[in-house]
């Protein structure tokens, strides 16, 4: 371990006195740098069980007081604490940005929400259909957002090799399965055709023979394997990324800190200062209100971001729909799967973890939906026993040559059960850029479009499933907008949040 001298401390609002019972918790471990995770955080993937105290973001209400109204042209607010906005910090460090940067989350801690339970994957994928790639213009727009995952992958994989990261990082590809012979043809043909158009992730078929072999499962007639995709465990990741960016950067983490509302900064005449891109973030940390004053906002929530806006804005939960997955955790099995897997009915995907060759098995979030979960919940406490009778079924019937499933060795059990809220978009893209602004709100006017934009307002939601194969370069793409490297015109039109406002034409094809 390390421990952070002074100065960094008061960065990150901890206090002296802490230091001797922080250093001692085991759960605690954001500011000291494991090589592993608390031996209790190893039991479940799903980080509210394990990860983090409320003495890792020091005292919220006393923390937070002290960063209250005040001069605050160079700081940064970002909501949430899990992927999108711990990497948010650490980008604008990356690229220099010497203001205050404050991370605020209303769990007790990193990864509580959607990056620290879903199933492990970092998957890139883009979903389209035949119609999309004849139409020039959408797969013009396709090509981009394939570029855009692959550049998420390509400099994931280059930063845990390059720093050494402990977080379960294998690049062990995935593939894609059909259970019918006539399902699996047609897979392979759009394979193929996708390969034609350059939407290639290193795609090649398996026969059944080979998915019999490599996935311990006489049940799949063929499927479509991607060397590009990888396994790992996510919160250790961004454990490693709030680390970094509070020892090199003026970053702040405070937990179990809730924002209520942001709202225009007004002058001593009540004048709204919108030209200035200054807001007041309302928190509220532990029973007690706050004010934060801001130039920068970055909404780093996912499937809450609709939330902290008024009726009558275009962001609703229609734009972005929370969804409720289900994943489940089985004993050791001493046989590989080695690539992730999923079938083309989306019905459930899985990893298998390297230490200790447990299987992560999920069912998508529009899968729980058709079977019964509520739609728009952002209630991640609830099984459902309906899917869990699935997933214990299914890793029973589909990999009957594994270990336990054959007759050999212990008998396969589902040892835990999660859920976690995805955040779904309207047109399954994401929401990545700045916000338009409110009704009847003044704004800067794009130079080169007619585009309007709400100073100071960005935002990384509404990934639909694929969060781990976008946040990291999302998060580094509005650090660069925020920092002046990067223009929004410039980024991926069909990414732009303003792409659901009424008021406004962005142009784009998806």
């Amino acid at each position: 371990i390390y421990i952070m001298d002074k100065g960094c401390a008061t960065h990150a609002g901890w206090r002296g006195a802490d230091l001797s019972d922080w250093l001692t918790d085991p759960l605690c471990s954001v500011g000291v740098q494991h090589r592993h995770l608390p031996p209790r955080a190893l039991d479940s993937n799903v980080q509210s069980d394990c990860q983090c105290c409320d003495r890792c973001g020091g005292d919220s209400v006393s923390g937070v007081a002290a960063c209250a109204v005040g001069d605050s042209e160079e700081r940064v607010v970002i909501i949430g604490a899990g992927m999108t906005g711990v990497a948010s910090a650490y980008w604008l460090v990356q690229h220099g940005f010497e203001g205050h940067i404050m991370v605020l989350e209303q769990r007790p801690g990193l990864c509580y929400g959607a990056t620290g339970r879903n199933g492990g994957h970092m998957w890139p994928t883009v979903d389209a259909s035949r119609a999309d790639v004849d139409d020039p213009a959408k797969l013009s727009d396709l090509l981009q957002i394939a570029a855009f995952m692959k550049s998420n992958f390509q400099m994931v994989s280059e930063l845990i090799e390059r720093e050494h990261i402990d977080c379960d990082f294998t690049p062990n590809g995935a593939v894609y399965c059909s259970d019918g012979h006539e399902s699996a043809e047609a897979a392979r043909e759009w394979m193929e055709y996708r390969q034609q158009h350059g939407l290639d992730f290193g795609f090649s078929w398996w026969d059944g023979a080979r998915c019999s072999e490599e996935l311990k499962s006489t049940k799949y007639m063929g499927g479509v394997y991607q060397t590009m995709a990888a396994k790992l465990w996510p919160a250790k990741l961004v454990h490693w990324l709030a680390n970094d960016a509070v020892t090199k950067g003026n970053v702040s983490l405070y937990f179990n800190t809730e924002v209520k509302q942001i709202v225009p900064r007004t002058t001593s005449d009540d004048v709204a200062c919108i030209s200035t891109g200054k807001y007041i973030v309302e928190v509220e940390a532990e029973g007690k209100q706050v004010q934060l004053a801001c130039n920068t906002v970055i909404h780093g929530t996912n499937a809450w971001a609709w939330r902290l806006f008024p009726k009558g804005y275009f962001l609703t939960d229609e734009v972005i729909t929370p969804t409720r997955g289900q994943v489940a955790l089985t004993s050791p099995i001493p046989a590989s799967i080695a690539p992730n897997f999923s079938t083309d009915d989306y019905v459930a995907y899985m990893i298998q973890r390297n230490f200790d060759g447990r299987i992560l098995l999920g069912a998508s979030g529009r899968w729980c939906q058709q079977h019964g979960d509520p739609i728009n919940t952002t209630d991640d406490s609830v099984i459902n026993k309906t899917i869990s009778a699935h997933l214990h079924d299914w890793i029973k019937k589909k990999f009957d040559k594994l270990p336990g499933n054959n007759g050999d060795g212990q008998p396969i059990v589902v040892e835990k059960e999660w859920t976690g809220i995805l955040g779904y978009s309207k047109d399954g893209r994401p929401l990545i850029g700045p916000l338009p602004p409110l009704p009847n709100e003044n704004a800067d006017v794009s130079t080169t479009t007619t585009t309007k934009y709400r100073h100071g307002q960005y935002i990384a939601a509404g990934y639909t499933g694929d969060g781990m194969s976008m946040a990291f370069a999302a998060a580094k793409a509005l650090a660069e907008m925020i920092c002046g490297k990067l223009h929004p015109d410039q980024f991926i039109a069909c990414f732009h949040p303003a792409r659901f406002d009424d008021r406004q034409h962005v142009p784009h094809s998806l």
